[in-house]
């Protein structure tokens, strides 16, 4: 569904959310391709339109003197590029120079490259409390204190 120049985009812009860290980068468990497959088989045309809105109005704003499109840009740039834009779309700041649209579809995109991300085998287990279902069978236990008893995969 995604053109090759989008699955570029799309991977510089999830490796600025997710760079690689003691875990390893959106990139590297493969989220450009998992939304690309959701793209296909699952998403509505209507979702898919705003993730290709989302990335090509994010192609504008990389713009500056030295380079064309967010991809061109260093990654200092795109850092703060990305973290002005959050600033904006989540409600820290002002809309500046973004239309409502591109901010919807931004938080969008960014929920699509997290969702994809945090249900990845290595973003689970290596980002999450992960708790294997179903676990040891405990067959008789204290109840808590608080009444609650952990039961299943929870995060």
């Amino acid at each position: 569904m995604l053109t090759d120049e989008q699955v570029n985009q799309l991977t510089f812009l999830a490796d600025t959310i997710l760079p690689a860290t003691e875990t390893p980068s959106a990139s590297e468990v493969r989220v450009p391709e998992f939304i690309d497959l959701l793209m296909t088989d699952v998403l509505s045309e209507d979702q898919n339109q705003s993730i290709t809105d989302g990335l090509r109005k994010l192609n504008g704003s990389g713009k500056d003197e030295s380079a064309d499109y967010f991809i061109d840009i260093t990654s200092d740039q795109r850092q703060e590029l990305v973290k002005q834009i959050d600033d904006i779309a989540f409600g820290e700041e002002s809309s500046g120079d973004y239309t409502t649209l591109f901010l919807s579809n931004y938080r969008y995109l960014k929920a699509m490259i997290l969702m994809a991300y945090y249900t990845s085998k290595e973003g689970v287990k290596q980002n999450l409390n992960y708790v294997v279902t179903p676990g040891d069978y405990v067959g008789c236990m204290d109840l808590p204190q608080d009444g609650k008893v952990m039961v299943g995969n929870h995060m």
